[in-house]
């Protein structure tokens, strides 16, 4: 039997030629600014991510200095890890080497892999994460050795260590395990080994949120209640279509009635069902359940493989894929990508325009403020981008560390500083009004197609005479969403 070794080499090598090949195509993203930031901040937690993000986002800098594609590499290589794991799981399926490659080649085409797997971001390593612990979970349902309950444990563990997403895997897996006769192995010691591994694993992070008053908890709050009004279960459901594409969902679907017919097999499309109906019930964002979607895959493709006209389907993929490219890869320059509107369909390519522009910016407005009260003057954002890409990017151009009350900056923001003199970016005139007594404005974000839609026309102050303590400015400019 031919191995599947060649082809499954082509696509990936496709996948990193691709990406590499436009990763530094716009700029920063406004997220991995943050990432960049924090990766010299390395803590147990962050108010909202784990702390394995910043680590890996080190280890890039360490590695490749300031390049912004080697900074990107991490979240590649987790991206391979989620296609090569999809054509193990595959394998571990029945599949023969035709339906191993025609798996990795859907993980590859499927449009929220390609995009994500650009930026560096915690999305990659969070699939990669949900995909080890998938991959453990069929060698569990297929060959019940009792050992991968720990390989299962671990990867939750790590995933755990990557994104709040994690639990919605872990109950999953719960529903899958009590309604297929899986279930038994609850009777041994392995599956609760395992779970205290996963416990184990995540402990430094769980510390960290108690001694925090687990911030997190604040935050995916508000995250919520936000996801929940900007995404109403008719665009949950279009939004997600639209991301599958109809071929990938043939893929998908066809893996669902594979794995039904089987009665262990079945916990694998409990899990995948249980993980869909948890966001659509709680309407989370519409590429959230994607993560669990290798499985449908992995056995999609062991079905299709057998088909008479299986490559049909395979070249559809492709042509899909090439179509949609534009949208999943910043394969297009900055301009005709605007011209396309491009950034108004996909948001992250809006969140990589015009910081340096931003920057140069708020480097202005604190020239504006007059000397020596500028040297001794603070500058303080309404977000953590913004903040970011001042202590990213903001050095050459003069301006000193930024401070933010959004998410993590918060935690911060030093205790005893002076705010007689602050150079506010991005918040309301009236909030400035009740802090401090007097404004002026020095400066501006223009409002540029060719920056992010969120930081257009942002306007910048110099406030003095402040009506507060340093502590009551902190606690009002406190944000966590």
């Amino acid at each position: 039997m031919r191995s599947p070794g060649g082809p499954l080499l082509a696509i990936v090598s496709v996948k990193v030629a691709l990406t590499l090949g436009t990763d530094n195509r716009y700029g920063y993203h406004r997220d991995e600014l943050y990432y960049a930031v924090s990766a010299h901040r390395l803590a147990f937690g962050y108010v909202d991510f784990p702390p394995l993000t910043p680590v890996v986002a080190r280890l890039a800098q360490a590695l490749f200095g300031t390049s912004l594609v080697g900074f990107r590499a991490p979240a590649l290589a987790a991206g391979v890890g989620v296609v090569l794991l999809t054509a193990a799981m595959a394998k571990q399926l029945g599949g023969t080497p035709r339906a191993q490659w025609l798996a990795a080649l859907t993980a590859t085409a499927f449009a929220f892999f390609l995009g994500a797997n650009g930026l560096m971001q915690t999305v990659s390593f969070d699939t990669l994460a949900w995909a080890l612990a998938l991959y453990a979970f069929v060698r569990i349902v297929r060959e019940g050795d009792p050992k991968w309950w720990l390989a299962l444990g671990a990867a939750i563990g790590l995933g755990m260590l990557t994104k709040f997403t994690m639990p919605t895997l872990v109950a999953g897996l719960g529903v899958g395990v009590l309604l297929t006769p899986v279930r038994r192995a609850l009777r041994t010691p392995w599956p609760w080994a395992g779970a205290l591994l996963a416990v184990a694993i995540a402990s430094p992070n769980l510390v960290w949120q108690v001694a925090h008053g687990w911030p997190s908890v604040s935050f995916l709050r508000g995250q919520n209640a936000r996801v929940r009004h900007d995404n109403p279960t008719t665009k949950y459901i279009t939004d997600q279509l639209f991301t599958l594409g109809p071929f990938v969902l043939i893929v998908c679907g066809a893996g669902a009635v594979r794995l039904w017919r089987g009665a262990r097999e079945r916990a694998l499309v409990w899990t995948a069902v249980t993980v869909e109906v948890a966001y659509l019930v709680f309407r989370g964002k519409g590429y959230y359940p994607l993560d669990v979607f290798p499985i449908l895959i992995a056995a999609g493709a062991v079905s299709v493989s057998t088909w008479r006209r299986w490559r049909v389907v395979a070249i559809a993929l492709v042509v899909f894929t090439v179509v949609g490219l534009p949208i999943s890869l910043p394969v297009l320059p900055e301009n005709t990508m605007i011209r396309a509107n491009l950034d108004k369909v996909r948001d992250d390519y809006s969140a990589e325009l015009g910081w340096s522009t931003v920057v140069a910016s708020i480097a202005h407005a604190y020239r504006n403020v007059p000397e020596p009260t500028r040297a001794r003057s603070l500058v303080l954002t309404a977000n953590d981008s913004q903040a970011s890409a001042v202590n990213l990017l903001g050095a050459r151009a003069g301006l000193p560390q930024a401070y933010s009350g959004h998410n993590t900056y918060w935690l911060w923001l030093p205790a005893h500083a002076s705010i007689d003199s602050v150079v506010a970016v991005g918040f309301s005139k009236a909030d400035l009004q009740r802090w401090f007594g007097r404004l002026t404005l020095v400066g501006a974000v223009p409002d540029d197609r060719h920056i992010d839609v969120d930081e257009r026309d942002v306007q910048i102050y110099w406030c003095t005479q402040p009506r507060l303590t340093t502590k009551q400015l902190w606690s009002a400019v406190k944000h966590f969403s």
